[in-house]
């Protein structure tokens, strides 16, 4: 079922103003913070209604325009990014060119704005969700999918040997086009 349309705008209520544009056309693209609250704004791979896009683009939120940001080693879209500490962002798994699910993952390092390969994960996640744990020990990679089939599972990056690792499962049904929260009770 389709969702209920949105509610009508108050009276005399302006409609929102548009956003700073990017350089590219992008959807299902990723995002991530940069940095330890330097105001950038890192968007992430993408396609542009033809092809997965391997481009990223800077946002700097004090002047809200963006600039070129680094290339991924890996064109992708439906993928997922996390800010994993002020040094480091983590660009997981999408879809690269054509229908592969990715199993790769690539660390950007934000002073030198360069990505190199990161760890793999054990199966091919386009549409899930990642966040950093509050423990500030590893981050989670939940949900997503594999062509037709919905993960109910997650993945644990454990942050001092960067490989991951079987996480806790999905309550419910399996999830795909996941989003995530910090907000999380499990100790990881």
């Amino acid at each position: 079922p389709r969702p209920p349309p949105p509610p009508p705008r108050p009276p005399g209520r302006p409609p929102p103003a548009p956003g700073p544009r990017m350089s590219s056309r992008r959807s299902l693209c990723a995002a991530a913070a940069l940095g330890d609250g330097g105001g950038r704004l890192l968007v992430l791979g993408g396609q542009d209604g033809s092809r997965a896009l391997s481009t990223t683009e800077v946002l700097e939120l004090a002047g809200m325009q963006f600039s070129a940001g680094p290339m991924m080693g890996c064109a992708r879209y439906s993928c997922a990014a996390v800010q994993l500490d002020s040094r480091r962002v983590l660009v997981v798994g999408g879809i690269g060119d054509g229908v592969a699910r990715l199993t790769s993952t690539e660390v950007l390092d934000v002073e030198t704005m360069q990505f190199r390969p990161g760890p793999r994960l054990a199966k091919p996640r386009s549409g899930c969700g990642a966040f950093r744990l509050p423990s500030g020990r590893g981050a989670l990679v939940v949900g997503g999918a594999e062509g037709e089939t919905r993960h109910r599972t997650t993945e644990f990056l454990d942050f001092e040997t960067m490989q991951f690792s079987p996480g806790p499962p999905l309550s419910g049904g399996p999830r795909g086009a996941c989003a995530a929260s910090s907000s999380c009770a499990w100790p990881g």
